[in-house]
Order: C-alpha cells, then structure tokens, then sequence
C-alpha cells in the first residue's frame, strides 16, 4: 500500500488533504483514481488509512477509514556522527531511521574533512529522514538536530543510561559489552573518515563514555556507524528480539 506524508494542519476528525507534490506523484506518476487506499501519516506518530474521495494533479481528498497512533518507546538510540563528505551522511541519515534511532546528532570533529553544516543541509537531512519514514513504515522521523562541537555534545552526555564512543585504537573492549537490561537510552559517538584525536577520546572518557573497538575489522566511517546502530538497536531489543531473549 502506498504511504504518504501529510502535514498535521491538513488531517480533520474525517479527512485528509494531500497537496503539491505527494498529489502530483500520486496522481500523474501512479495514476491512482479515486476509490483507491492509500496510508498517510503526519510524522507525529498519527497514521490514517485512507480512501481517496477526489483526485486531481495538486490536490487530493481523502476519506479516513481508521486511524492508530503509535508513541516512541523506549529504550532509545541516539546516534552522534562526525560529519561525512557528499552523500555519505545522507545514507546515514536514511539507514539510521530505517533502524529506529530516534535522534541523529551531527559532529563536528577535529579531523572533519567538511565545514560545519549550514541550517539548510540539517533541513535537507531532516527531508531525507522523513523520506526513509515512508518506505520503511516508521511513523514518525529521526530528530536531526544542530551540529555540536566535541564538548558541546560532552553537555548532553549525562541523558543517557549508556554511552560509547567508537575508536580504532581501543583493543580491549567491544561495543555495547555488558549493557543492563534496565537500559532506557543510548549515546554512540562515530568520527570521521580521520577518526578522532587522542584528547577528543579522552574528553569522552572523562564524560563517562566507554571507548568500543571494532574488532579486526577496519569500517568506514558511514559502514561503522550503521553497523554500530544495528548491534545497538538489537541488544537493546528494538529488533524485535535481542541477546537479552537467551
């Protein structure tokens, strides 16, 4: 069934309005008629099966069949990333909704090979996240919000249970080892294609991050930190079972 975003001001107690260009891919792209059902949400956990009642190239009416909402739950993954060249931070963003993190935080890093981020690209990547949304059934997008320096992100790290920072120097520790099941948030901190400097690790420690290796593995940047939020998202049983299950 075809999913679409709607914005909030445009759902009633019996409707809902589908405008520009949601409408024109509906409409000229699928060729939808009316009759036809269609799944809307308003990316606030508000998801609505619909009939479509009238149809046209900029505008669709459609008729609310049922309604659910869906709440976040936790325990919740957070993921600060260095920020990454070209595209490589939008696949990011997409695979991160894909995996239920709920919020993204881009990092600028010492060893960022791109300038800070203008509030046009943080837009851009809160559009890519609301995109994944309809494709992978999440009612509601990632938080992505400013980028943070190193320390500035060091002020957030006491709302989390849970905190690793990914390095390529720790030998000793893996991620995620021996997380409790009481666990209800977590931080993962992912640099860049440089990695992170000695003293930025050292700022994490003291902050009460715990430094996770990668085994023999050497990942990039964008495969580490994708991987990384898989094993997360699966010990923390957001997979639908986790190593908590045996």
């Amino acid at each position: 069934m075809r999913r679409v975003f709607v914005n909030p001001a445009d759902l009633s107690s019996e409707e809902a309005i589908i405008r520009g260009s949601e409408a024109r891919h509906l409409s000229l792209v699928l060729r939808l008629k009316a009759g036809a059902r269609i799944e809307v949400f308003d990316g606030n956990g508000l998801v609505c099966l619909t009939e479509i009642v009238t149809i046209s190239r900029n505008n669709i009416r459609a008729r609310i069949v049922s309604r659910r909402r869906a709440e976040p739950k936790p325990p919740f993954l957070t993921l600060a990333m260095a920020v990454l060249k070209g595209r490589k931070m939008d696949m990011v963003m997409q695979k991160a909704t894909e995996l239920g993190v709920r919020e993204v935080i881009p990092l600028r890093s010492a060893n960022c090979a791109v300038p800070p981020p203008a509030e046009s690209q943080r837009r851009r990547w809160q559009r890519i996240a609301l995109e994944a949304c309809k494709q992978c059934g999440r009612p509601y997008p990632l938080i992505c919000g400013p980028a943070l320096t190193c320390t500035e992100l060091m002020d957030r790290t006491s709302e989390f249970d849970e905190r690793f920072i990914f390095w390529e120097d720790e030998r000793r520790h893996g991620l995620a080892a021996g997380i409790p099941a009481t666990c209800r948030s977590m931080l993962i901190i992912v640099g860049p294609e440089g990695g992170f400097k000695n003293d930025e690790v050292t700022l994490a420690r003291e902050h009460g991050c715990t430094p996770a290796g990668r085994g023999h593995l050497t990942l990039r940047a964008e495969t580490a930190a994708i991987a990384g939020a898989a094993v997360c998202q699966f010990i923390l049983g957001n997979l639908g079972f986790s190593r908590r299950d045996g």
